[in-house]
């Protein structure tokens, strides 16, 4: 009796053991059967590193050195009221200057003479934003400037006379000067717009009406009663350096 329980024992240990070896092997070759492994939590930055930093705004507060290049090549366009520089202070939302120009104007014709011309003009001028990007950096304003200017002319001329009664004639030449002058009332409105390329530097156009008011008009020391009053459309482009103070 003993002996068959043994043989029995035998046979069934001998047909289940294939199956459990195909059993562990069919678990091990299944990737779903084996937990796979958790990735470790990486934190995540608030700001990429390669991202660009935000361009940096103007000053609000700031010295203004502005060079101002007119359109129009013509006496109307030196004089008509738009300085070629402008020095003043930016204090937040608009700026105060004075704009200074200096011009002389020379023409000489062989044998005759010429003409010599002067304007100075002292032109305070102010600058009122009236739109500006979010970040700041492109600004749209209104122009106003009202100044005070001075113009010289001297005209020279030459005269020869000769006298035919010797041989070769004896000739001789006489030079006259006229001098004028006259006081210069440059008035200019306009509306403009900078874009900064960097903090303290900025590129603009500016576009807008002139009017010139001529009085005090005087010759070799006689005035003149002359009033004289001139309207154009003007165009420019401007620079504009802020220095931090």
């Amino acid at each position: 009796m003993n002996a068959r329980a043994g043989l029995a024992a035998l046979a069934v240990s001998t047909l289940l053991a294939p199956a459990t070896v195909f059993a562990q092997w069919d678990t091990a070759a299944d990737p779903a059967a084996t937990p796979a492994a958790t990735p470790a939590a990486v934190p995540i930055a608030s700001g990429s590193a390669g991202a660009t930093a935000a361009a940096e705004a103007p000053p609000e507060n700031a010295w203004l050195i502005q060079a101002r290049m007119q359109t129009q090549p013509s006496i109307f366009g030196i004089a008509g009221g738009t300085a070629g520089f402008v020095l003043g202070k930016v204090m937040g939302g608009f700026a105060i200057g004075v704009g200074l120009g200096l011009t002389r104007l020379a023409y000489t014709y062989e044998g005759s003479g010429g003409i010599t011309g002067t304007i100075f003009q002292v032109v305070p001028t102010g600058f009122f934003d009236l739109w500006q990007s979010a970040n700041g950096n492109t600004k749209v304003d209104f122009v106003g400037s009202v100044g005070y200017g001075q113009a010289s002319l001297t005209v020279e001329s030459e005269e020869e006379t000769c006298d035919y009664y010797y041989d070769p004639p004896d000739c001789s030449t006489d030079t006259t000067e006229t001098e004028s002058s006259a006081t210069l009332i440059p008035v200019a409105v306009g509306i403009g717009g900078n874009h900064f390329l960097g903090p303290n530097f900025a590129l603009g156009a500016e576009l807008g009406l002139q009017m010139l008011f001529v009085t005090g008009v005087e010759s070799e020391g006689d005035s003149i009663d002359a009033e004289i009053s001139s309207q154009a459309f003007y165009g420019l482009f401007r620079m504009s350096i802020l220095i931090p103070g």
